[in-house]
Parts: structure tokens; sequence; C-alpha cells
């Protein structure tokens, strides 16, 4: 076989593969949000299901300096679990070359044409369709990872592109670098050979 024949063929496999773990990762969100749902209906409490409520709809964090790209806030401590879809990032770990699971991070998280990056800039900027469509592709990217407090984020963006509110669009850029920085933190324990 010719080379640009294996380099295709390498690529769909790759392409599918993603494709299959892209649908197994929304069946886990639907999953995940049906046990959330049936938990608020069977709490009596008002107050706990606001908790839960939160827990999974989690909000923009309190009144932080303006976003900075280049220099994100610190991140609060989290558990892994809140952070990353052990599965199906182990998955994705397991497939992927070093160098190629290297480069599809440096996609999302490397300034300033990272994913993120661009969606900070795009907050920042204060186009709503441009908003919405950085945080559809950071959305679809951080599903297929796992990176669930990103899809979180990346997903409430995108709800809220339309809004005009400089302040609304500071906090979730804010939440974004914030987001960002507790996943690449919390990396290490899925892949200690990455670094980020």
């Amino acid at each position: 076989m010719h080379q640009p024949t294996v380099a295709l063929l390498i690529a769909v496999s790759v392409l599918v593969v993603w494709v299959v773990l892209l649908l197994r990762r929304q069946a886990a969100l639907i999953d995940e949000l049906q046990r959330t749902l049936h938990e608020l209906a069977a709490a009596g409490d008002p107050a706990e299901a606001a908790d839960l409520v939160k827990s999974v709809f989690h909000t923009p964090l309190q009144d932080l300096e303006p976003a900075d790209a280049m220099h994100p806030p610190d991140a609060p401590k989290a558990s892994a679990a809140s952070l990353i879809d052990t599965e199906s990032y182990s998955e994705i770990v397991s497939m992927m070359p070093p160098a190629t699971l290297d480069e599809l991070l440096d996609t999302l998280f490397d300034p300033p044409e990272g994913r993120v990056h661009v969606l900070v800039a795009s907050l920042a900027a204060g186009d709503p369709a441009q908003i919405a469509q950085d945080a559809h592709k950071l959305k679809g990217s951080a599903t297929l990872l796992g990176f669930r407090a990103l899809v979180r984020t990346s997903a409430q963006i995108e709800r809220l592109a339309q809004e005009d509110n400089p302040v609304l669009r500071r906090e979730l850029g804010n939440q974004l670098l914030v987001d960002m920085t507790r996943t690449q933190q919390a990396l290490p324990r899925y892949s200690p050979a990455l670094a980020v």
C-alpha cells in the first residue's frame, strides 16, 4: 500500500473510534442526567434539591478578576471525578499514541489558538454568534475526551450566548479558565506521562 493510503486509513480509523466514543459519552451524560433528575424528584427538601441542581448545572464562580487567557485564575480543589470521566478519557489514552494525544490536548489548552482560549477571546469580544460557535466546538471536543467541567461550562456558555451581559460573559470566561486549569491539574492521575 502507498503511504498516503495507510495514513488515510489510520485517520479514518481514529475518526470512527472518536465517533463511537462520542456516542458512548452522550449516552453516559444522558444516564447521569436521568439519575440526577430522579434524585431531585426523590428529594423532599427544597434546599437539598437546589444543592443537587448546583452540582449538575454548576454556575460561574463568585466575582473574579477579569479573564486573562495567558494567566488563568488559581483553581480551587475539585474531585477528579467531577472534572474528568475516567472511562472516556482512559479509552482515548489507550487508543492514541502519546504524541497524538498531546496534539489533541494542545488544540484545547494551548494559548492563543486552543479552543478554551479562543472561546475566552470570543466572550471578551461579545459577538453572540461567534461565542455560540466556539462554545459548541469546545463542548464537542471536551465531550469526546470526557472533560466534564469543560463540557458543563461550554454548554452553559452556548446556551447563554445571546445574553447581552458583559459581566456574565466575564464570569463565564473566568469559570472556563478555572475549569481548564483544574482539568489540566487532574490529567496526570489518568496518564502520568502527560504533564500538561
